[in-house]
């Protein structure tokens, strides 16, 4: 991965099975274990829960900077989408 793939996202599957995502700051800043540049939080969405957003925003307040992107899927384990904190990623201070 070079500069130019700071915002790519990768998703690493287990056979059939969702394992993680890899970005570029998750291989810059792994976590201290096996495979740590592999960020596996995840949100599971259940139908009309009014709570994901206060639950989105703690989670991503818990993994920090250099991790601060969250999957998104629904209750039948498929991926609707990523929840990630600009402020957290210095998105909102870049110029392009």
């Amino acid at each position: 991965m070079t500069e130019g793939n700071r915002e790519d996202t990768f998703v690493v599957y287990e056979g059939e099975n969702y394992y993680g995502i890899v970005t570029y700051d998750s291989v810059l800043h792994p976590k201290e274990e096996e495979d740590g540049y592999i960020i596996k939080e995840k949100y599971i969405h259940k139908f009309n829960h009014g709570g994901i957003w206060n639950d989105i925003k703690e989670k991503l307040q818990k993994i920090g900077s250099s991790r601060a992107i969250i999957p998104i899927f629904n209750e039948k384990e498929e991926m609707l989408y990523f929840a990630y904190d600009e402020k957290i990623e210095g998105i909102e201070n870049q110029n392009y």
